[in-house]
Order: structure tokens, then sequence, then C-alpha cells
């Protein structure tokens, strides 16, 4: 069949299975995503223009769920409603800990809206789903960066000296960020199909916050929650990213670094994964 543009031929989804070679399958991912390295960048741009063109506030919305969240924290416990003790001021440390936790609810939205929005486009002309999805993790690579500005003047304002362990900050993000994508990749074959899925995670993640050291520290005292906090293997990243921004603790460095190195097998396989049920998913989808 002629074509005018790699962009313009028409994909046939055939039902074989893929895993009849998986040296292919393996060599197809990354294939996918190198040869569409501009398209990423160009969805990747096309998306930041789009989402904030009729916005007046613009990016000011990313700061927006993070600041109120640790102001209403911080209300209750200098209003005495609740108690929390911590080691640094309790502002800087739930600041902190919001702007973490809204870089990786970021995280895990964001393969699968990538996928929902390229969609119509991949199930009909040649282009790679792991394009949308690659763009849209640049998206939330993106929105982490300008958030950790906000920590700034906070720190600015409390005279807040950070330890010489703050260089790593960047780096336990990216621990954070590969746990977050490892879960919004591998939810994508059942979210592509039913919208439940994104609903879900936009309702429920909220809840799942407060197993985690985001505006409070661990119980010392025995408890559910205690028990459960310790036993999340999202705990040690949190914890690992605030204590190095703050207190110079590297307490949780080998527990994060083995949660991050399972997201990074558990990331990759999903999208093998995917490539082996896409032509599933689009005869389900109905295209």
């Amino acid at each position: 069949m002629a074509e005018d543009s790699k962009f313009t031929k028409v994909t046939v989804h055939s039902s074989g299975s893929a895993l009849a070679s998986p040296a292919r399958l393996i060599l197809s991912v990354f294939d996918g995503v190198w040869s569409s390295r501009e398209l990423i960048w160009s969805l990747f741009v096309r998306d930041l223009r789009s989402q904030y063109r009729q916005s007046i506030m613009g990016y000011v919305w990313l700061f927006v769920p993070p600041v109120v969240t640790a102001a209403v924290w911080f209300f209750l416990n200098n209003q005495r409603i609740i108690r929390v003790e911590t080691d640094i001021p309790y502002p800087i440390f739930v600041i902190v800990g919001t702007t973490i936790w809204a870089s990786f609810i970021s995280f895990v939205q964001r393969p699968l809206i990538g996928f929902l929005g390229g969609k119509p486009v991949f199930t009909k002309i040649e282009v790679p789903p792991e394009a949308f999805i690659f763009s849209s993790m640049l998206r939330a690579i993106f929105e982490m960066g300008l958030r950790v500005l906000i920590l700034i003047p906070v720190f600015v304002a409390y005279k807040f000296q950070v330890p010489p362990t703050a260089f790593l900050f960047p780096l336990v993000l990216l621990l954070l960020a590969l746990v977050g994508l490892a879960i919004g990749t591998m939810v994508i074959p059942i979210g592509g199909l039913y919208s439940d899925v994104q609903n879900g995670i936009n309702s429920f993640i909220g809840l799942f916050m407060y197993t985690v050291p985001v505006v409070f520290p661990i119980p010392e005292s025995g408890g559910y929650l205690a028990t459960i906090m310790n036993h999340n293997p999202l705990t040690p990243v949190v914890a690992l990213a605030r204590d190095v921004l703050t207190t110079g603790s590297l307490e949780w460095a080998g527990q994060a670094l083995i949660t991050g190195g399972v997201s990074a097998i558990i990331l990759f396989l999903s999208l093998l994964f995917l490539r082996v049920a896409l032509p599933h998913l689009i005869a389900r989808m109905g295209m």
C-alpha cells in the first residue's frame, strides 16, 4: 500500500500471540519508543500548550492541591485539633510530604490518561501506543519539577538549611516515579476497557495517602495504622525523599532501592504485556 508518511499507514492488528517470539516482543517495545521519540516530544509540547491555553492561572494549578492539603493539616495542628510531633518544623514536614504525594498521584494517573487520549490514533494508524504513554510520563516529570519549586520559598521563610544529602533528592524522586508509573502502566489493559478503573484511582488514591507518612510520621505505638505504614512498599520511598531533603537520614535507603528496582521490573513487564494484549484490547473496544 502506497503511503506519503509513516504516520498514515493503516495498522492491521493480528490475533496471533506475540509471545511466540519473546526476543522480538522485547525489541518491539524499545523500537516503538525510540522510533517515536520525536512524536513523544511533540505530543508532550502540544499537551502542555493545550492544557493551559485557556487558563488564567496556568501552571499555578499544579501547586494548589499540595498547598491546600498542607494548609489544612497545618491549621489543624496549629489549633491543637490534632497533635503531630515531628523532628523538623511541621509546616516543612507537611509541605514536603504533600508535594511528593501530588507528584506520585500524577505518575499513577498519567500512563492511563495518555493511553486513552491516544486510543483513536494508534488503533487506526501506525503509531506505537508507547508514544502517548511516554509523553504523559514526561508531563508527570515536568509537573513534578514545577511542584518542587514551591519548597524553596517555604525553606527560605523558615530559614531552614537543607543537609548535604539534598543532592540525592532528584534520584529518590526517580524511584518515586518508577513506583507510580509501574502502577499506572499495569492498570492500562483493564483501564482501557472500563472507565471504572480511572474513576476508582481518582477516588481512592486520596485515602491511600493516610497509609504513607505524608502528613504525619509513622506512629511509634503499635496499632493497625503503624503496621500498615511500616509494611507499605511506598513508605520507604516517601520517607527517604523527605529525609534526604530535611534531616539527612538514609535510614530508608535500602528498602527504597528495593522498591524502585521491583517497580522498574514491573513497569517493563507491564509494557510487554500491553504489547501482547493490544490486539485483543482493540477488538474489545470495538475499534
